[in-house]
């Protein structure tokens, strides 16, 4: 179940523009397509901006496996797929649909709060490998062309087929009835974490961005990160000390937040250890990939369904987000019988 892309939501890519090996390497797979490779009502669609939407969609790597009708397959396959989204923003200019930031921020936060606990536990874990709060990742949501086109591409089916997006609860609970595996939820524990990373140990430049470090250094700010998640941990145990404090002063961004560990193997090796913790309970230092972690358990859930007015509204998004479809395939459908279209390879 993926609304507005979620997500996650989870994952909003910038193309910046290649480095000059890899423009190189595109150059290359990519040698059968023109400069201009399409024109939709005289609107023109370039090479680059086609590889671009590919590249948002797999890596190089995947493309660079692909025999040569398979590549070509795949690329008219994408550039259909913006042809289609240049004739509905046509529309979306004749009906005047516009979107402000605030919408956006708005609706993210509602789908955030429509995930599953799994959901809300995969979103977080997202935004901690990109060093990301929530605030930041809806910041650049506001600034993310497909979140826009989503939220315009609602608006205008709303403008467009009045009432029509209507789901009502009734159908919202036969669709649980019928997918209740997909709510299956595996047990967990509700935990606040400790986090030490050896980034806080490393140089910095005057911008904050970390300075290239040779093996010496690297080896002291992880040594530096071991002893502050050690000191911590001491501080805890022998003198009682208070989880959420130490985590805010001495833990990375986000320590100390409310998050769920289900039983996924994401812990590894520390797995059992935490899961046989009991409510209130703290865990020795833990390394986790390259973080050093203290985790203190809040509560525990057992595995079972969600219930389903808990993901009432999750639902209603799905269904809603097939019904957008249908209609937006019906109208693209239609604006293609009037529409000049020429496409160069």
């Amino acid at each position: 179940m993926k609304p507005l892309h979620l997500i996650l939501l989870v994952a909003i890519i910038f193309v910046t523009g290649p480095l000059p090996q890899l423009a190189a390497q595109q150059n290359r797979i990519w040698q059968f397509l023109p400069h201009q490779v399409a024109t939709v009502n005289q609107r023109l669609i370039t090479r680059n901006r086609l590889i671009d939407t590919m590249l948002k969609l797999k890596p190089l790597k995947k493309y660079q496996l692909m025999s040569d009708s398979e590549l070509k397959d795949n690329s008219k396959l994408v550039l259909k797929s913006i042809i289609n989204r240049l004739l509905l923003e046509e529309q979306f200019k004749q009906y005047g649909i516009k979107v402000e930031k605030g919408e956006i921020r708005q609706r993210l936060n509602a789908m955030i709060q429509h995930m599953t606990p799994f959901q809300k536990n995969l979103f977080a874990r997202k935004l901690r490998e990109k060093k990301q709060t929530i605030e930041q990742y809806i910041t650049e949501a506001e600034n993310d062309s497909d979140t826009v086109f989503d939220l315009k591409l609602r608006k205008f089916i709303k403008k467009r087929y009045p009432g029509k997006l209507k789901v009502s609860d009734d159908l919202c609970e036969e669709y649980y009835r019928i997918r209740q595996y997909a709510f299956k939820v595996p047990s967990g524990v509700v935990v606040r974490s400790i986090i030490i990373s050896p980034d806080q140990f490393t140089p910095k430049s005057k911008d904050h961005s970390p300075l290239t470090v040779d093996h010496t250094i690297t080896e002291r700010a992880n040594a530096k990160a071991k002893a502050t998640a050690s000191k911590i941990y001491e501080m805890l145990v022998h003198k009682k000390a208070n989880f959420i404090e130490l985590a805010r002063k001495y833990g990375v961004p986000g320590s100390g937040e409310l998050g769920t560990i289900f039983k996924n193997g994401s812990l590894g090796d520390a797995e059992a250890l935490v899961f046989n913790l009991g409510s209130g309970q703290i865990s020795p230092v833990i390394k986790l990939g390259t973080n050093y972690q203290i985790i203190q358990v809040e509560s525990k859930i057992q595995a079972g369904y969600t219930p389903f007015l808990e993901v009432k509204g999750l639902i209603r998004e799905e269904l809603e987000n097939k019904l957008i479809s249908k209609f937006s395939a019906a109208l693209v459908m239609q604006a293609k019988r009037t529409s000049k279209i020429i496409i160069y390879f």
